[in-house]
């Protein structure tokens, strides 16, 4: 009788020894899984941010055309801007300096 008590508790023993691994396992899964997750989500989030950033400033840069166009002197004031900024840019430029 005692051999089928001992074999009976190693049964069991090996049962939960199981189930515990497979638990383990079941839980590594579910950490990997939502760590894609994130990562993924992480990513969305990203490209929607980079997204609305570059929308917005469409948005402004239509908002200003307009407002431009309507205002012949704006119109002027920002091509004077532009060239003088233009101007600067190129003195600074390290490939300019180069050429002369």
């Amino acid at each position: 009788m005692t051999a089928s008590v001992t074999h009976a508790t190693q049964h069991g023993d090996h049962y939960h020894q199981v189930r515990a691994e497979l638990a383990r396992q079941s839980y590594e899964h579910t950490v990997f899984t939502l760590q894609l997750v994130k990562r993924a989500a992480a990513a969305v989030g990203r490209t929607l941010m980079r997204w609305a950033v570059a929308y917005e400033r469409t948005a402004q840069e239509r908002i200003m055309r307009e407002l431009a166009l309507s205002h012949p002197s704006l119109v002027a004031e920002i091509r004077a801007a532009r060239s003088v900024a233009a101007a600067e840019a190129a003195r600074r430029s390290p490939v300019m300096g180069m050429w002369e």
